[in-house]
């Protein structure tokens, strides 16, 4: 049985596509050192405001150049993420 998309859910489709095109359009600007220090600006931010809760893992040219995990693994026990 198919559940319904909730506005809440929408909503947060929304706010990650536009975080994605801003970190896009952002990165574009900053030179290879600038790049993993507005990437944990950017995903810190998400992580924040309830937006966002994961790893990250980012490469560039096959090198990683940030990874980080980011909120909880485990909500109700509050147990942290580790990448």
């Amino acid at each position: 049985m198919d559940r319904p998309i909730t506005f809440k859910t929408r909503a947060l489709v929304v706010c990650a596509t536009i975080l994605v095109a801003l970190q896009s359009a952002a990165l574009a600007q900053h030179t290879a050192q600038d790049k993993p220090a507005k990437i944990d600006e950017v995903m810190t931010a998400a992580n924040k405001y309830r937006l966002f809760n994961g790893s990250v893992l980012v490469a560039e040219n096959g090198k990683v150049i940030y990874k980080k995990g980011l909120g909880l693994a485990q909500m109700e026990w509050n147990i942290p993420k580790h990448a």
